[in-house]
């Protein structure tokens, strides 16, 4: 190849885009071509032509394209570099057909994949036509559709029952809820075991399911795929409007293992926990004016502070008076007072030096300039954060920050929650129990409770079995098997 001063240089493979693929399938292809061409003088002279006078046909990827290409900025390059420039075009353009080649064997698979899904689909629909026989339809239909003698169930299921009997016979207007029966039925005459979990899945929803009947005298229930053939298992086909307990371990156990705070938050609590001495316990005491209002509860021996609160947020509503007054009490609706709640802590044997967490919203370990800046609900994050890693747990009132708080220290292992009964305190009070008398009758009540799980937000995440370990060692060290 010419150089400007008009001597040859060989460029061989030492240059980069000589290096390339593109050129290399280039150089093994052309090996049959006549090596004499002057290809610096066809690039001198496409050099030369008038710019005006040249036409760029972009439709044709021939020599008018390249000639195209090695005009306007790129006519200052020396005819090296647009040789190589053109090498490095070829070489993407091979490129270009072998993904091409690979997009279209792609393309060709989904198809064949897709024929193949289609193929058998029809197979299954044919399979449904041939296997499922209309006299093996009719049969299972019978079965289901069948009650005992005396069995009493109610009139407008009794109904429904008759019309999807009628239905199975004359195999006309079999609606979707009969099919699903007939689908459930056929395959447990088959020998397959059917299982149904979930809300309200036992009980009809208008003409839908009624998978367990119950007689309207004696309360027996009654499950008609149970009957499909003689002599079948109670256990392959099971219903029940609850989750199995591995199901529900599993979706509770992903819930709890996803709840976390903020970076931010995060770290703020952790300091927070960090500046709270050891041991101590959470309490999340609820006694805010505007809550005691929605009570409608009546209260004496308050301050007059909070008397003026209370009223101020009751605005056109009064509290409930006389009989009624004392009615709404002993249900436990009215939330304890700080008095009554320090009552009960006594009556449980809570040692007077114990560290105590306030849980109301009033981080004080907190200096002043981040305390006033926080918005409500990060105070109240800050209390869960506490309260979920705090030694003990005790709150007055069982609204959701507390069931939360519960089943996630449930989860944790940490069975160490107490839930005040305030309709154990209205109670034991009405009855005139007072002194002695009312810490004994409380510290009895809080132990069965908390014995039994009432009022506990204890998940499923774990057998019964280990929950009623964990929660009779928790009672032991709690509850202790005397008072003092």
């Amino acid at each position: 190849m010419e150089t400007p001063e008009g001597g040859v240089k060989n460029l061989g493979d030492s240059s980069p885009l000589m290096q390339s693929k593109g050129y290399k399938e280039v150089k093994s292809i052309g090996a049959s071509v006549d090596q004499s061409i002057d290809v610096a003088g066809i690039c001198n002279e496409a050099a030369t032509l008038d710019q005006e006078d040249m036409v760029i046909d972009e439709s044709n990827s021939g020599e008018p394209w390249v000639q195209g290409l090695m005009e306007g900025e790129y006519s200052n390059l020396s005819v090296e570099e647009r040789l190589s420039a053109v090498v490095a075009l070829i070489g993407v353009a091979n490129e270009g057909n072998s993904i091409r080649i690979i997009l279209e064997e792609c393309l060709e698979a989904a198809n064949a994949l897709k024929k193949q899904m289609w193929a058998e689909v029809q197979l299954d629909k044919y399979r449904m036509k041939e296997e499922v026989k209309p006299e093996i339809l009719k049969n299972v239909g019978k079965a289901i559709t069948a009650l005992p003698d005396n069995f009493n169930p109610h009139r407008a299921v009794k109904k429904i029952i008759s019309e999807c009997a009628w239905m199975i016979e004359t195999g006309e207007g079999i609606d979707w809820a009969l099919a699903e029966a007939l689908a459930f039925a056929t395959l447990l005459g088959e020998g397959n075991h059917v299982r149904l979990s979930g809300q309200d899945v036992e009980r009809g929803t208008f003409s839908h399911r009624h998978a367990v009947l119950h007689d309207q005298e004696t309360g027996e229930k009654y499950c008609p795929l149970d009957h499909v053939i003689m002599n079948q298992d109670e256990e392959m086909f099971t219903v029940s409007n609850r989750y199995p307990l591995n199901a529900k371990a599993a979706h509770c156990q992903a819930c709890y293992n996803t709840i976390c705070l903020t970076r931010a938050l995060a770290k703020k609590g952790s300091e927070l926990l960090q500046a709270i001495p050891k041991p101590f316990l959470s309490l999340h005491f609820r006694f805010e004016p505007d809550m005691v209002a929605y009570c409608q509860c009546n209260y004496s021996g308050l301050s007059s502070v909070s008397m003026e609160a209370i009223e101020a947020a009751l605005g056109d509503q009064k509290p409930w008076t006389g009989e009624a007054a004392c009615v709404w009490r002993n249900r436990g609706k009215c939330p304890l007072t700080p008095k009554e709640t320090a009552f009960i802590l006594q009556a449980l044997s809570i040692p007077k030096n114990t560290n105590i967490y306030l849980a109301a919203g009033d981080a004080t370990f907190l200096s002043g300039e981040d305390f006033t800046s926080m918005h409500g609900n990060t105070k109240a994050a800050l209390d869960y954060y506490v309260s979920i890693n705090s030694d003990s747990y005790v709150a007055t009132y069982f609204g959701n920050m507390d069931k939360m708080v519960a089943a996630l220290r449930a989860f944790k292992g940490l069975f160490k929650a107490l839930f005040l009964s305030r309709r154990a305190f209205a109670e034991f009070t009405s009855q005139g129990l007072e002194g002695r008398e009312l810490m004994e009758a409380l510290w009895k009540g809080h132990r069965d409770d908390f014995l039994m799980g009432r009022g506990s937000a204890l998940p499923d995440c774990i057998s019964l079995l280990q929950r009623h370990k964990l929660i009779a060692t928790a009672a032991s060290s709690t509850f202790g098997d005397k008072r003092h």
